[in-house]
């Protein structure tokens, strides 16, 4: 076998190993020379830089793993019981009708892989390894060389030691805020998905400090909403909540009712209007358990009456009407006992009126009408006498008015009609003086709309019709120096939809009519005084409750949709940061 030149071109160098690896066994080549042989081959490839990421090449392996426990809920669940694919909301092209870019999902799957994928580009380019090799060292088995496994490990880890510190600090960093970050509402450290997990201590704690941080960078309208962790693991918010879920469905359908959140938590409606005609039927919600069982049935059946929680814990049923016509009688319904008993007669019979739970406990009830007229007569109930009396009346007779209490302890009254008009005129009461006094008057008339109390408290007021049209417009009121200012306006004009003040301070809207029954929601943000459109309902519905339950969700109960009065009910799953 002749000698190799060490200076030979790189071609004669492949030739020179080639012959060599497959000579004959007798002519056997000192390990030396080959040693040198493949020194030079190994110098030569390392001086042009490659433009293939080879790290990437392994990343692209670790994905593959570590999506594995992407649909792993963790907590003891089996590895391979993967939660299933949702296309519903794919980014810009989710909605026939076109996407929102309001409530587009900034970071879907696809989009924090490109993320992984390009912070790893980076540190490949710019964080810079070592040129320095290693003592080679190989073996020559059967004829065949075989480079030492020492030299692999070098080139992969030591050569590329700074990009690897790098992967490690980025890895102690996620390790620290994964289990040290104090979640709201979560135990440190949590990170499974709720529900099945601990036996379904932490429902509305999904994801833990990875689900936080999403929600504090991405903002709630561009959070995904699949619901695979919700329907497989029964807990109540989906790695990325914020969405609609299905919930038990009521015993009676039912529209124009009352809902009432008891302070066991549960849930209380009460009478309302269906086919077969007025209700006396009661039904509880368990959100534990998300079914309705009846409860106790009222002595009388009604419609668009009011119902109270008092501070005694037993709710209040006041007025409405039903086949006999107005009623003044009221009824009180004890949580302990499941059961209904009359108790004072209101002076004036009247529906489509207010009650309002005062500061001192009792109960104020304005305006409404009954067979005779529209009233601007008022009364208090007293808890601790059952009994009823007249108070102050107010300026205007009105009906499907709405009422608040404010921060001050008054009571504020705003919009509603009467024979002559609809109203945009508002009034103040003084519980200290049982009077009413004139305010700021709205900018718009308005009946059947919403009014709720913000934490800064002002009053905001959504919607509404004034039976021409129907209203988008949204007003502010501002007891501290009594005017009303407009403020941004809802995305869908509406009436007899829903208002509910969430933890977070934002306002949910739901539902409601609009020519035809609405499933669309929306938020508003009282700080930016702007809304945003969230997903839908699973029904549109009308005339129907919204309540805040202890969890932080909205219950959604009933309604009525294309005539038909309502007995599905819905959640609003709501990952709500403090």
């Amino acid at each position: 076998m002749p000698l190799i030149n060490p200076l030979a071109s790189s071609e004669n160098l492949e030739r020179a190993q080639h012959n060599s690896l497959h000579t004959e066994a007798h002519e056997t080549t000192p390990l030396v020379e080959l040693s040198n042989v493949l020194k030079k081959t190994i110098d030569s490839t390392n001086s042009v830089r490659s433009k293939r990421f080879q790290a990437l090449d392994t990343f692209r392996g670790l994905i593959v793993m570590l999506m594995i426990f992407v649909n792993y809920g963790g907590g003891g669940y089996w590895f391979f019981h993967h939660a299933a694919l949702s296309s519903s909301h794919s980014g810009l092209t989710a909605g026939s009708s076109g996407p929102s870019l309001e409530t587009v999902e900034i970071l879907g799957t696809l989009q924090r892989l490109a993320l992984c994928y390009f912070f790893t580009a980076i540190i490949v380019f710019f964080v810079p390894g070592t040129n320095d090799q290693p003592n080679t060292t190989h073996s020559a088995i059967g004829g065949k060389i075989y480079r030492h496994w020492r030299i692999d490990l070098f080139n992969s880890v030591l050569r590329f030691w700074l990009q690897w510190l790098c992967v490690l600090l980025i890895t102690i960093a996620w390790l620290l805020i994964t289990f040290l970050l104090n979640v709201p509402n979560c135990p440190r450290g949590y990170l499974g998905p709720g529900g099945k997990h601990e036996h379904g201590k932490y429902q509305n704690c999904t994801g833990g400090a990875a689900r936080y941080i999403d929600q504090l960078i991405l903002a709630d309208s561009h959070m995904g909403r699949c619901w695979s962790c919700k329907n497989i693991y029964n807990t109540q918010l989906s790695f990325e909540p914020e969405d609609w879920s299905k919930t038990g469905n009521l015993n009676h359908a039912r529209r124009t009712h009352t809902a009432s959140v008891l302070a066991n938590e549960k849930v209380l409606v009460t009478g309302g209007l269906n086919n077969q005609g007025f209700l006396n039927s009661t039904e509880l919600y368990d959100p534990s358990t998300e079914t309705w069982t009846i409860t106790g049935s009222m002595n009388n059946e009604r419609a668009e009456h009011t119902a109270s929680v008092l501070a005694n814990g037993k709710v209040l049923v006041t007025g409405g009407l039903n086949n006999q016509g107005y009623l003044n009688s009221t009824e009180l319904y004890d949580p302990s006992t499941e059961l209904w008993t009359i108790t004072g007669n209101m002076n004036s019979a009247r529906a489509e009126h207010t009650a309002s739970v005062l500061a001192n406990g009792k109960v104020l009830v304005a305006g409404g009408l009954n067979n005779q007229d529209f009233l601007n007569s008022t009364e208090l109930y007293d808890p601790s006498t059952e009994i009823w009396t007249i108070t102050g009346s107010m300026i205007d007779t009105r009906a499907e008015h709405i009422v608040s209490v404010l921060t001050n302890g008054k009571v504020l009254v705003a919009g509603g009609y009467n024979i002559f008009d609809r109203l945009h005129s508002s009034e103040v009461y003084d519980l200290s003086t049982e009077t009413w006094t004139t305010t700021d008057s709205m900018n718009y008339t308005r009946i059947q709309f919403t009014a709720s109390v913000l934490t800064n408290g002002k009053v905001l007021v959504t919607g509404g019709s004034n039976y021409n049209f129907n209203r988008n417009s949204a007003e502010l009121y501002d007891s501290s120096n009594a005017t009303w200012t407009i403020t941004g306006s809802m995305n869908y004009p509406r009436w007899k939809h829903t208002s509910s003040v969430l933890k977070n301070e934002k306002v949910l809207i739901t539902g409601g009519f609009d020519h035809y029954p609405l499933d669309t929601a929306e938020l508003y943000d009282p700080l930016t005084e702007t809304w945003a459109i969230i997903d839908k309902m699973n029904s549109a519905r009308g005339d129907h409750t919204a309540s805040v339950l202890a969890n932080r969700n909205v219950l959604v109960t009933g309604g009525v949709y294309d005539g038909e009065p309502l007995n599905s009910t819905e959640l609003y799953i709501s990952l709500q940061i403090n």
